[in-house]
């Protein structure tokens, strides 16, 4: 190797170590902050939703007997309960059976 060669080598090593520390450096920095701001949006101290009061319960009459995959059969039986804003008005469960067949 002629004194040119070396010299262009060891020339090129800091430049690769300082773009290597500032990748680094940008990295922690990003992490930390992202850290810090979900911590900040976690912690935040908004006032949380009373719970709901509870209201009437309606049972289903008959147990639902469900065709699952692969010859299985599922038995579910279930209740709706209502919050009290909801009313005294009777219930249709029609839509609740639907979504529990598609579930």
């Amino acid at each position: 190797m002629s004194k040119d060669e070396t010299t262009t080598t060891a020339a090129d090593a800091p430049k690769k170590s300082k773009k290597m520390l500032m990748i680094i450096v940008i990295a922690a920095v990003v992490l930390l902050g992202g850290g810090g701001a979900g911590a900040f949006f976690m912690l935040k101290g908004d006032k949380a939703e009373a719970a709901p009061v509870k209201g009437s319960v309606v049972a289903l009459d008959e147990a639902m007997t469900i065709n699952l995959a692969d010859g299985h059969y599922l038995k579910l039986n279930f209740s709706l309960q209502q919050t009290a804003d909801a009313g005294a008005e009777s219930v249709d469960t029609s839509e609740a059976r639907e979504l529990a067949i598609d579930e």
